[in-house]
């Protein structure tokens, strides 16, 4: 984007971490080793870009947008757990 532009900002990229971190999320992946597989972070990648996306079409301001992603992964997350605690007590 700077070589394109002439000039460099520091919040250029900035809400593309957040949408890696919930594509990841979305597509099963945790920090601490648990399952997931790439074609799911693949659909994960999906999910947010349609979102995005729709967000951006409805003229939804960037702050917001991070916020609806934000909740997102906290349901993504809570999603898994209760799943996993699910699994658990079959066993």
């Amino acid at each position: 984007m700077a070589s394109r532009l002439n000039s460099g900002q520091g919040t250029i990229g900035e809400t593309d971490l957040l949408d890696a971190i919930a594509s990841v999320i979305i597509g099963g992946h945790f920090t601490d080793g648990r399952r997931g597989n790439h074609s799911r972070t693949i659909l994960g990648v999906l999910i947010i870009s349609v979102i995005r996306n729709g967000l951006n079409l409805l003229g939804v301001s960037s702050f917001w947008q991070m916020v609806a992603i934000g909740v997102i992964i906290i349901c993504a997350v809570l999603i898994e757990e209760i799943r996993r605690k699910l699994q658990e007590k079959e066993r």
